[in-house]
């Protein structure tokens, strides 16, 4: 009677954990798709464009570049906005694997590894461009000047692409030693 109760437990936690992994999944596929859109229909308005090089290069850009020039920096920031998008699409797959039962499994640790590495990437080419965007309008501008911070945000999602990773080999290798002590029994 007591091994009924423990496994029924088992199967609800099983059943929330696909329920909860369908919903993650769809709400993370939407979420490429509505920010893919956003992010060219921002390239299609003036407005759009000086919001996302406010966020490429700071508030601090100079009024008298041209459309060309805002076009080239608009692009840079799309490099780490595309590896989020893909890390964002890649939890999606994650999420999928979770809801058809693969959550001790190498492929969740393989999945988690990638997400690990593009929120890191993302993060790595956030602060890069904004050196890139700030380089490239300084010398548009003729001003020869900018400045480029690294703040608690960008360390903080540095720190968790590291976490990420690390969870990711982690669950990769207890998959690993599951599977070996099945293999035992």
């Amino acid at each position: 009677m007591e091994r009924e109760i423990v496994n029924d437990r088992r199967f609800s936690r099983i059943r929330r954990i696909r329920l909860i992994s369908r919903m993650m999944k769809a709400l993370a596929y939407f979420a490429v798709a509505a920010f893919a859109v956003l992010y060219l229909v921002a390239f299609t308005s003036p407005e759009g464009v000086a919001a996302v090089v406010h966020t490429v290069a700071g508030r601090g850009f100079p009024a008298t570049l041209g459309n060309a020039d805002l076009a080239v920096v608009f692009l840079i920031g799309a490099v780490p906005f595309t590896l989020f998008l893909a890390a964002v699409f890649t939890a999606g797959r994650l999420f999928g694997a979770f809801q058809k039962g693969c959550i001790l499994d190498p492929i969740a640790g393989a999945l988690l590894c990638r997400i690990g590495t593009l929120v890191l990437l993302s993060e790595v080419a956030g602060v890069l461009a904004q050196a890139a965007a700030t380089a490239y309008m300084s010398m548009q501008s003729g001003t020869g000047s900018g400045t480029v911070t690294i703040s608690t945000t960008n360390l903080a999602g540095i720190l968790l692409g590291v976490v990420i990773l690390v969870a990711g080999w982690a669950i990769g290798e207890a998959a690993e030693v599951a599977e070996d002590n099945r293999q035992f029994v």
